[in-house]
């Protein structure tokens, strides 16, 4: 029995008396969101110890909830939960669209606005992948000057042929044929097909000594991404609504919003240790991100984390003290509730309503999002990183990748790097999107100093 298996067990476990014998009905609890709503939650319904048995006694769910994603998808890969299965590929595609994000926003930056006249040629079919993928136009033109090159890359003419026949996403059909490299093969659930052999490509650099610029294919991160969306609706074939609603937070900016959704019933497989408590949270989420603080309203009445955002409005805007206090007080709210379903404090239950803690911090980052307020998202989004730091628990990588890219955005390097490294050993897939953030470290470096080239 592994180290981590053990460690789950033991925050789960049961305490002398047994939690089956004290089970009982949490009592009126004055909080943040009401009795009715927080029952609704998995960290709540796990108090009953016949609920959360599914997920104390596997190996699977041990390494997720302390988010080693890729064992947990290896653990899984034998079918026997569906489910979980599924959650585990729709996670891993969530990571590579970040990986691709941050990929795309790393290139943008040291070939766009830190471009010199020495770069390799070929960075104008980076700069079109990037418009292309950050939903802004003008990609027709760099595939256009890209095809006059002798050293064009093969997948330049499939992404100017889709251009050209009017954007249609998804691209996937244009995509196909094998033009890119580690392109993934046929879809093999339980497992993740990688990059293959990197770097994908060695450009050279306008200049006498011809210094070569190593790269990897951000198509390929998009195409592997994919073929792990295909891979969880192939085992649940019955949930694609819930997949939907769980990668709406995660697709890159160009791909078309689903519009408002109807709730979804959730196993408990795609919630429990996640960071959406109920199936109505689900919902509300995905149209948060669409609509922003519209949905706040129309979903308080029904989602925990809609009810808990309601209460950091102030004046038409998420104010990020009061979600943080909010945060806490729902954390603790939680915790109560928990320690009265019991019938006494148990040592998962701080880690359960840390995660509701982080739940609601991460749930008003979205809505400050798509209500235009950029920099208290960032706040937001900061907060959220320094509550996770020594917290297995809480350190989602698809959440971190996530931040490395909104750097790269910003063309703040370091942390993204910091993010990048920690993450490569679970993903060494990562790599490849690794390539122009490097790039653009050190050309931020030299700008910043005024000084030669730094290779």
């Amino acid at each position: 029995m592994t180290t981590v298996h053990l460690l789950l067990i033991s925050m789960l476990g049961c305490t002398d008396g047994g939690p089956e014998e004290t089970v009982q009905q949490p009592e009126a609890d004055e909080g943040v969101v009401s009795v009715a709503l927080l029952s609704s939650s998995w960290p709540v319904r796990m108090a009953d110890a016949s609920v959360r048995s599914r997920f104390e006694g596997h190996a699977g769910w041990s390494q997720y909830f302390t988010r080693q994603h890729p064992v947990a998808l290896s653990a899984f890969g034998a079918g026997e939960d569906p489910i979980a299965l599924a959650r585990m590929h729709v996670e891993h595609a969530a990571f590579y669209r970040q990986a691709a994000l941050l990929h795309v926003n790393s290139s943008v930056n040291v070939y766009g606005e830190l471009r010199e006249d020495t770069d390799p040629a070929e960075v104008e079919y980076l700069l079109g992948i990037a418009k292309i993928f950050r939903g802004e136009e003008g990609a027709g033109e760099h595939f256009v000057a890209t095809a006059a090159l002798p050293s064009s890359p093969e997948g330049n003419a499939q992404w100017l042929a889709w251009h050209q026949a009017g954007m249609a996403w998804p691209p996937d059909e244009h995509l196909s044929g094998g033009s890119f490299p580690s392109a993934p093969g046929d879809v093999v659930p339980g497992t993740d097909p990688g990059m293959g052999s990197l770097p994908h490509y060695t450009f050279t650099e306008q200049t006498e000594e011809a210094r070569t610029v190593e790269m990897g294919e951000p198509t390929s991160l998009y195409l592997l991404s994919r073929w792990h969306e295909a891979a969880a609706r192939q085992v649940a074939p019955d949930q694609s609504d819930v997949i939907d609603q769980m990668l709406a937070l995660w697709t890159l900016p160009a791909e078309p919003g689903q519009g408002a959704y109807e709730v979804q019933e959730l196993d408990d497989g795609w919630l429990f240790a996640g960071f959406i408590l109920s199936s109505a949270d689900a919902a509300f989420l995905s149209d948060a991100k669409a609509k922003g603080l519209p949905s706040v309203e129309q979903w308080s009445s029904q989602s925990i984390l809609a009810s808990a955002i309601s209460e950091t409005i102030v004046d038409g805007a998420v104010v990020p003290d009061r979600a943080l206090d909010v945060a806490a007080e729902l954390e603790q709210q939680v915790r109560r509730t928990m320690e009265e379903a019991a019938g006494q404090e148990e040592g998962f239950h701080r880690a359960f309503a840390d995660l509701a803690g982080l739940a609601a911090l991460r749930g008003a980052m979205v809505v400050a999002d798509a209500n235009n307020q950029y920099r208290d998202a960032g706040i937001l989004r900061k907060n959220i990183l320094d509550q996770s730091i020594g917290k297995p628990h809480a350190a989602d990588p698809v959440f971190m990748l996530a931040s490395a890219a909104w750097d790269a955005q910003n063309s703040n390097p370091p942390p993204a790097q910091e993010m990048v490294h920690g993450l490569l050993g679970q993903f060494p897939s990562l790599a490849a999107a690794r390539y122009p953030l490097d790039a653009l470290h050190l050309r931020k470096m030299r700008s910043s100093v005024g000084g030669d080239p730094v290779h």
